[in-house]
């Protein structure tokens, strides 16, 4: 009987262990989905941000200006390689009325007045959006008294008033008198969508294809205060963005303060929705301590900037945990050969078969689509980086013979550059070739020193005519890795000297300008993928007396000069480039060896 009881307890036990498995599953499973869901809706790269270093990037002049203050919302619109701002200044000494002004950025970093501010003074303007459409840019706007009103213009400066918006309720009536403003605007196909405020309490929705007349969507809001502290004051939408299916509203809001005190800090906050009138708040707003947000993408990501008191801006926060690798799913970096004495200077040709250099053996190599390594050029005058043009010539420094040279389909070289101001060059390093068919590259010095000819180590542009040589960099110690952006305006330069990598802005004729900071350390080689991430191949310092032998690490920083991803690589790897089929293989050039690893990105 009692054995028999044992049983029975054993399998009552079990049994209990069981149901309890099977209760946890679903739960394990139910959250798995809710995560998947919270990630479907609120996409990290556009709702986890970080501020700039350099923050703020502009505000009032503090002196007895026009625009001695800047206030409410601003707005950033990109242009090619242009950024486009608009701004309400004013100075309460000379005027009650808030004016309308004008600045431009090559990087919507540093920014310029325009020489006209004000650009418009007729009437008051403040908390502006400005759209364009069809070749004319529409501002819409808040007049006196929070009254919303639309501007149009043609270059961007000049600006004509085309009264208050007329807005209706559903039944075709006016609103009733009062203020509507921080008007805010979004496009589709042939409707015009304008949200809107009334007393910052609430956000209301009207269409029209005209223009003309606005409609009210529903009467009632479409994004309410509250129920959460941090907007349960106030609130105003400032920007609306389509992205990966949904739509996005930026707004920002307010609500008590700390302990008695009213108010608190204005905040950004994100909503979601799938039909632009029924939105869901992000769970963890406020996403950043800020006031009048909207997004503004780079050409590679979007940009979050507040606009009140000052203007800031913030950039996607990315990490290791948050991104997922850009090696390709179970890649492994590969060997492909070995026996070199020193590998540099990759660069696929426009099939994809990779050229690379062995500098000590004084040799180039090719490593063809069918995985066969053969020799392309002995006696290669100590060849460094290469680069291939968009005919298939070799760009060749050959830092032995101290120039720069093409060698064309049939072998021919031509010697594009070997001097500056009548002094030979110090040894020609690596290069870049921009798209107008100009040649940016390093002439630093590594061995002897006592035959140069050169004021120091410089970096030089060849125009796309080969007339004349000009140096665009001469402030730094040793320049070597250099690479530039497919739409030719910005150029990354790594000075291993100063154990640091520089990014610059392109001018129209190819010298440089706004120099700054990109990474805090030097790459002897690197490249650029499809989304704008930089590859570094970092070098040992030459200025601290130690430095991590332990590992061989090719650094993923993106365009925001933020590392992300670490790539180990077997040797110490000296430089970096795309190639292949599809261009989605990172081929490395490491001491005595060259090595791939499949990635999920393309390069350029």
């Amino acid at each position: 009987m009692i054995q028999m009881n044992r049983k029975l307890y054993i399998l009552m036990v079990l049994l209990m262990i069981s149901t309890a498995c099977d209760s946890i599953k679903p739960a394990s499973s139910a959250r798995k989905t809710k995560e998947k869901a919270f990630a479907e809706d609120f996409p990290r790269e556009i709702v986890d941000f970080v501020p700039y270093q350099g923050n703020p990037l502009f505000a009032g002049t503090g002196t007895d200006t026009w625009d001695r203050n800047i206030r409410e919302r601003g707005y950033i619109l990109r242009e090619e390689d242009t950024y486009h701002m608009w701004y309400t200044g004013y100075n309460d000494d000379r005027s009650d009325t808030k004016y309308l002004g004008y600045a431009t950025s090559p990087d919507g970093l540093k920014w310029t007045r325009n020489p006209s501010n004000p650009i418009f003074d007729q009437s008051w303007v403040e908390d502006m959006f400005v759209v364009k459409h069809n070749g004319i840019y529409y501002m819409f706007a808040e007049g006196r008294n929070d009254i919303a009103h639309m501007m149009t213009s043609t270059d961007r400066v000049h600006w004509q008033d085309h009264g208050k918006l007329d807005i209706r309720y559903t039944t075709g009536e006016p609103l009733t008198p009062g203020p509507y403003g921080t008007p805010t605007i979004w496009i589709e196909g042939k409707t015009w969508y304008l949200f809107y405020e009334r007393d910052d309490l609430g956000i209301w929705l009207a269409t029209s294809t005209d223009r003309n007349v606005w409609t009210n969507v529903q009467d009632e809001p479409v994004l309410s205060r509250g129920p959460e502290p941090y907007d349960s004051k106030l609130l105003a939408l400032d920007y609306v963005v389509k992205y990966k299916g949904r739509y996005y509203a930026y707004y920002h809001g307010i609500g008590p303060g700390p302990g008695n005190q009213h108010w608190g800090n204005w905040t950004t906050c994100v909503a979601v929705s799938t039909d632009l009138v029924r939105w869901k708040k992000h769970p963890n707003n406020p996403i950043i301590i800020g006031n009048s947000p909207i997004l503004v993408h780079d050409g590679c990501q979007y940009r979050l900037y507040t606009m009140h008191p000052d203007v800031r801006v913030y950039f996607p926060k990315v990490t290791e945990a948050e991104i997922s690798s850009l090696v390709a799913e179970g890649a492994k970096v590969e060997k492909l050969a070995t026996g070199f004495k020193f590998t540099e200077g990759p660069a696929a040709d426009p099939k994809g078969n990779v050229f690379f250099t062995d500098i000590p053996n004084n040799r180039i190599h090719k490593w063809s689509l069918d995985g066969k390594l053969s020799t392309f050029r002995e006696n290669s005058g100590g060849a460094n980086g290469l680069f291939f043009d968009k005919n298939g010539n070799l760009l060749v420094c050959e830092g032995g013979r101290r120039r720069l040279v093409s060698i064309d389909v049939q072998g021919k070289v031509t010697v594009l550059a070997d001097k500056y101001d009548n002094k030979r060059l110090n040894s020609p390093n690596d290069l870049w070739l921009d798209p107008k068919g100009g040649i940016y590259f390093t002439d630093p010095r590594y061995g002897r020193y006592d035959d140069l000819e050169q004021d120091g180590e410089h970096v030089y542009y060849l125009p796309p005519d080969r007339k004349k040589l000009i140096r665009v960099i001469d402030d730094m110690v040793k320049p070597n890795g250099i690479i530039g952006t497919p739409d030719g305006k910005t150029l990354y330069v790594t000075d291993h000297g100063d154990d640091k990598t520089f990014v610059y802005t392109i001018n129209a004729d190819g010298t440089l300008s706004n120099k700054r900071l990109f990474a805090p350390e030097s790459s002897d080689g690197m490249t650029i993928d499809s989304k704008g991430n930089v590859y570094l191949t970092s070098m040992p310092s030459r200025t601290l007396s130690s430095y991590d032998t332990t590992t061989n690490p090719v650094s993923v920083y993106n365009s925001a000069g933020k590392k992300f991803e670490i790539i180990e690589i077997p040797q110490r790897p000296a430089n970096v480039c795309f190639g292949g089929r599809d261009k989605k293989t990172l081929f490395i050039t490491a001491q005595t060896s060259l090595y791939s690893v499949r990635m999920q990105v393309k390069g350029l």
